[in-house]
């Protein structure tokens, strides 16, 4: 395990060590730590699934302006007070303004937004420019709208899904939660 670990931290290649069950049973128990209580742990990667018109861009503003204020979401799940960033590919800015005023987000929130910009999860320039702006802004929350936008691989194709949400790991690795919106069929 520390060998695993020294090499992580070196930047070298990852070393193949399985840990026996007797040494993952003597691991000291952690608690889980979290973003919205019972719902979304700290540095997890979630999906928000709906049909279209379902409400999902109304409950990521809402979650947005609860994890920015610390407030309970929906006045009942305990949020960790974090810095956020909405990056939306579905509606333009002119859109969400309203939405943000009517649940109660202030110029006082800290609530970045980024519309329309073609950011895509597998461009490596674009999670470069948004995994330092989030560490510049102390940024511990990203929400997508939507998983199909944000992407430019086949959405019916595993592998290529896996690559999408690979590109989502060294966001976790510096303790930032993300959540994606996904629409049923």
């Amino acid at each position: 395990e520390s060998q695993r670990r020294a090499a992580e931290t070196q930047g070298k290649d990852r070393l193949f060590s399985p840990m026996h069950i007797s040494e993952v049973l003597k691991l000291p128990d952690r608690q889980t730590e979290w973003i919205v209580d019972r719902l979304i742990p700290n540095g997890s990667i979630s999906v928000l699934s709906g049909y279209p018109a379902s409400f999902k861009t109304w409950i990521i503003i809402h979650m947005a302006k609860c994890i920015s204020s610390g407030e309970p979401l929906f006045g009942h799940f305990k949020t960790t007070k974090s810095n956020v960033l909405m990056i939306d590919e579905e509606n333009q800015v002119h859109l969400l303004k309203p939405r943000l005023a009517l649940m109660g987000a202030t110029d006082q929130s800290n609530i970045h937004i980024a519309t329309m910009g073609k950011f895509k999860l597998d461009n490596p320039l674009d999670m470069k420019q948004l995994r330092e702006f989030c560490l510049k802004h102390e940024v511990k929350f990203i929400s997508f709208d939507s998983l199909v936008r944000v992407h430019s691989k086949d959405e019916n194709d595993a592998r290529q899904i896996a690559q999408v949400f690979e590109s989502l790991k060294d966001l976790q690795k510096d303790g930032i939660t993300t959540l994606l919106t996904h629409h049923h069929r």
